[in-house]
């Protein structure tokens, strides 16, 4: 069984029941301004390279070769986060 198929059979179902007429919401918004439905075209097509590269670093190196990636990727942000944002979080 694949991850993405499995994830819509139950998300879906679920985020429907669980949240009030978002498929209508969704339909309004598209109406009036076509650039949520760009936006989910982007977002989604966003997902699936980066689940692509994912595969294909594992694939060509090793498991370990993309969990250094991973945590080489989140000091990247906290240190961004932390000169550019002006974001003191280690003092609270």
């Amino acid at each position: 069984m694949y991850m993405a198929p499995m994830a819509v059979a139950f998300l879906l179902p679920a985020s429907i029941i669980m949240e009030e007429d978002v498929l209508g919401i969704t339909i309004q918004l598209a109406r009036e301004d076509s650039t949520i439905v760009w936006l989910l075209i982007f977002n989604s097509t966003l997902a699936y390279f980066v689940n692509l590269t994912n595969f294909l670093v594992t694939k060509h190196t090793s498991a370990l070769t993309l969990q250094v990636i991973i945590v080489s990727l989140l000091l990247l942000f906290i240190v961004f986060n932390l000169f550019d944002m002006h974001d003191d979080f280690a003092r609270s």
